[in-house]
């Protein structure tokens, strides 16, 4: 007796034994050995059944899951030479490629949760050369009916691509606020099963204290009211998915004004909006600003010909929320430039040369220095002197999880105050909350003299109490005269900022003595 499996390759063999089973009579003998052929004088004796394997069919060959509790179930058959199902059809191994959301069982059954299309093979245990496959397409919409529609050869897909809305990331995820500081926004994102983005839904949003903080049903502008703990509730229309974020309020801090000050500025609530034209006056309350930068549209480019930096009037306008005024960074800011400049009316600090300055801000939720040292606020000047007495945010140029309340003193001393080298949790700005800022700043008896001294306050936690400042060069007068606005994205790298942010402030008040 010969065993072919020695002397020929497999295909070989059943290329030859297709041939004999056309011109002569053959005598057939079960062996237990399986994939092989053992062949006497008088007897051939085939594996599974005397049929030879000769390919692999699918049915349905492509099919669709609409939702997730729906399944599409594949048949794989083995046929032979002749097109004929095997009379013992052998075992098949299933496999699903594509990704991890589309799986199938050992019996071909097939299900799916996540959107996209896949392969499903089944091939013979042993033999995997023989197989088939079928292209199944999941799409899973939102409101989806419970079926599967299969089509035997061409699929056409009427739904959009959206996965199933699972999580809703609400920022702030928490925040404190202090009793009177007016509003913020909380936002919702909405997520997949795969935490990837996903659109097309509304989310509706309520509050567990209204009276300590409402919220907008469809806006989520919060408005702050009593001492007290709230939690804000998202909710993904037509889901259960939701989302928090968890508001302390807590009542509002005392003024740290020093005593025997002289009140320049108060505007209260800034509800005048802005000049759009340069060197044009506005008054709000108590103080009347004058703006420097060219008119233009927000985020439009002032100077196309030149330099290109995106400085135009129109990027200071009112908060579309409630009282306050928008500082936008359109993407066409040249990194370590400003949006838009202006000041306040002159005012005299006359004496000590002693300011204190209070003012209301808030930083976009999504607020990114992109990698730059910081975003500026604000600079009480005098006129004459070459000193920048900045007040800034943003170090690390990370999230507003990372931007803190500083306080720097810039050329031609060129030092930093102590606050800017070792930022503190105290000092942290939540993105999208109001936070109360307070200065005082007590310039040095005589100019040139390094016994200046600087504090500040974020929601009434001193954050600064730096002594030994010089602000003033020799010969200059010891004094404040004016605030400016010039606040440059940049420093350090000067990158661009990333798809557009902003920042807002209100209630702007300075005294003086």
């Amino acid at each position: 007796m010969i065993d072919f499996r020695d002397l020929f390759s497999q295909a070989e063999v059943d290329q030859e034994i297709a041939k004999r089973l056309t011109r002569r009579r053959v005598t057939f003998a079960v062996l237990p050995a399986a994939n092989h052929v053992v062949m006497s004088p008088k007897t051939l004796t085939l594996a599974h059944g005397g049929q030879v394997l000769t390919s692999v069919v699918m049915s349905p060959t492509s099919g669709s899951i609409t939702t997730l509790s729906g399944t599409v179930q594949l048949v794989a058959t083995a046929l032979d030479a002749s097109s004929l199902p095997m009379a013992q059809q052998p075992t098949m191994n299933w496999a699903s490629t594509g990704g991890s959301n589309c799986t199938v069982t050992s019996a071909g059954l097939v299900s799916g949760t996540g959107n996209g299309t896949y392969t499903i093979t089944a091939s013979v245990a042993g033999r995997p050369q023989y197989n088939a496959t079928a292209t199944i397409t999941v799409n899973i919409p939102a409101g989806g009916t419970n079926h599967v529609v299969v089509a035997p050869h061409t699929l056409t897909l009427s739904h959009q691509t959206n996965l199933v809305p699972t999580y809703l990331v609400v920022t702030p995820s928490s925040t404190t606020v202090n009793v009177g500081s007016g509003t913020f926004t909380v936002t919702g994102a909405m997520q997949d099963q795969n935490h990837n983005p996903i659109g097309g839904y509304t989310v509706t949003w309520a509050s567990s204290a209204s009276t300590v903080a409402s919220v907008g049903a469809s806006t989520g502008v919060v408005t702050v009211g009593v001492a007290g703990a709230a939690t804000i509730t998202g909710t993904i229309v037509g889901t259960s998915v939701t989302g928090t974020c968890a508001v302390t309020v807590q009542a509002a801090p005392g003024t740290n004004e020093p005593a025997g000050m002289t009140t320049v500025i108060n505007t209260g609530s800034l509800t005048v909006a802005p000049a759009t034209a340069p060197n044009t006056p506005w008054q709000n309350g108590q103080c009347t600003f004058t703006g420097s930068s060219p008119a233009g549209a927000k985020g439009t480019d002032a100077y196309p010909a030149t330099s290109g930096h995106g400085e135009v009037m129109g990027n200071l306008y009112l908060c579309p929320d409630g009282p306050g005024y928008r500082i936008y960074y359109a993407p066409n800011t040249t990194g370590g430039y400003s949006p838009v400049r202006f000041s306040s009316n002159t005012f005299s600090s006359a004496g000590t040369g002693v300011v204190y300055l209070r003012m209301r801000i808030r930083y976009d939720p999504a607020f990114t220095t992109n990698g730059n040292v910081s975003c500026k606020i604000v600079f009480p000047r005098s006129v004459g002197s070459g000193q920048n007495h900045c007040f800034y945010a943003g170090v690390d140029g990370g999230p507003p999880t990372t931007c803190y309340a500083e306080l720097a003193l810039q050329s031609p001393n060129g030092a930093n105050h102590p606050n800017s080298n070792n930022p503190q949790a105290s000092w942290k700005l939540t993105g999208g909350a109001w936070h109360t800022l307070e200065w005082v700043l007590t310039a040095e008896a005589t100019a040139g003299q390094a016994t200046g001294t600087a504090q500040a306050w974020l929601d009434g936690v001193q954050i600064c109490n730096d002594s030994s400042i010089q602000f003033f060069n020799s010969g200059e007068t010891t004094k404040w005269s004016y605030l400016e606005f010039d606040p440059t994205y940049g420093g350090g790298s000067n990158n661009p900022p990333a798809g557009g942010t902003y920042w807002d402030f209100d209630s702007l008040y300075v005294s003086v003595k």
